[in-house]
């Protein structure tokens, strides 16, 4: 994602990058998506990890 800020990465994708010896339950990517996101705003980091209905996630600038 850091790579390419501002383009949708399929949840397929992140599931094939992060977990390479079993597919993991849904739950477990959120828990991964959710705790990413509060470390990313602990740091006070200007990026954003929204969500891209029907395709995955997205990096982008915070606005404000």
């Amino acid at each position: 994602m850091a790579e390419f800020p501002g383009r949708a990465i399929q949840r397929a994708e992140l599931i094939d990058a992060c977990f390479t010896e079993n597919t993991p339950l849904e739950t477990t990517v959120n828990t991964h998506v959710h705790n990413l996101r509060r470390k990313l705003n602990d740091a006070g980091a200007c990026v954003d990890l929204v969500p891209v209905r029907g395709i995955g996630y997205r990096l982008d600038k915070k606005q404000g």
